[in-house]
């Protein structure tokens, strides 16, 4: 319910979606489902926009879009009667469709990254379920899309019968008025979540070799760990190269947060596997 208390991924980039949608002034129902709440209600986000948390079940995410969440999403497009149906995301959200969404216009934003993270993951069950989520993917796909880069486009391919533009994730205004930097301390920065996926320990890696050669960098990262053994393995590693006083972990912070640190750092690091 407290948007700042999002921690990336399409959540992250919807909240920011919804600022915009704000300023503008256009209608947006949002529909979401939580696994930690009994009850539907409803938050006003601002004067044009409402966010309705659905209660998701408590059986497989497939099976309660089949018996439950499709019948909820359905409900809410015939009481807000929208132009488009956005679907902020493929997979099991677009079994809704099936069950018939009133001849509304659809519209889905398609994430092609995660099926390279299928390769990656060591979990057997998160593996199965991203395959599944393309194969279902795959037979309701909209033939509206929206890539949210280009390398998302590569990896999906192209199809004659859909209709496709690139648009990037929504990002905060804020980050604009961030004011150049004229002058360098050696200052990096990491932002996201950390596991294997996202690659921190090649990282590390690399920031021991600089401090073995005499080159000293800093490193502060933002975001925390996904898994325990991983986080074991990276803490480890720290304390092993005595990298200690070379980095800090902040953990997850507020967007606020994020933009002071950031206009002090000097190079953003982006180290992941894909």
């Amino acid at each position: 319910e407290n948007l700042n208390n999002i921690k990336g991924g399409v959540q992250s980039a919807l909240a920011n979606l919804l600022n915009g949608f704000s300023i503008i002034g256009v209608n947006v129902r949002v529909i979401t489902f939580c696994r930690t709440i009994d009850k539907e209600y409803i938050i006003k986000y601002s004067s044009t926009i409402e966010i309705v948390y659905c209660p998701e079940g408590s059986y497989f995410h497939l099976f309660n879009y089949i018996f439950k969440n499709s019948f909820d999403v359905r409900k809410h497009v015939k009481l807000f009667n929208p132009d488009l149906v956005h679907f902020s995301m493929g997979g099991i959200c677009l079994i809704t469709k099936v069950f018939g969404l009133y001849q509304k216009k659809q519209l889905v934003t398609i994430h092609g990254i995660s099926f390279l993270e299928a390769r990656i993951i060591r979990n057997l069950r998160k593996k199965l379920a991203i395959y599944a989520n393309e194969i279902i993917e795959h037979l309701l796909i909209p033939k509206n899309i929206i890539h949210i880069s280009n390398y998302s486009l590569d990896i999906k391919g192209q199809t004659k019968k859909i209709c496709y533009t690139i648009i990037p994730n929504a990002v905060m205004p804020i980050y604009f008025d961030i004011a150049l930097k004229t002058n360098t301390d050696n200052r990096l920065i990491y932002i996201g979540a950390i596991d294997e996926r996202k690659n921190i320990l090649l990282l590390l890696q690399t920031l021991y070799s600089l401090v073995q050669n005499g080159k000293f960098y800093y490193l502060e990262i933002l975001g925390d760990f996904l898994a325990e053994d991983y986080k074991n393995e990276i803490l480890g590693y720290v304390k092993n190269k005595g990298l200690s006083k070379y980095i800090k972990f902040h953990g997850w912070v507020s967007q606020a947060t994020v933009v002071e640190v950031l206009t002090s750092a000097d190079i953003l690091v982006v180290c992941s596997k894909q």
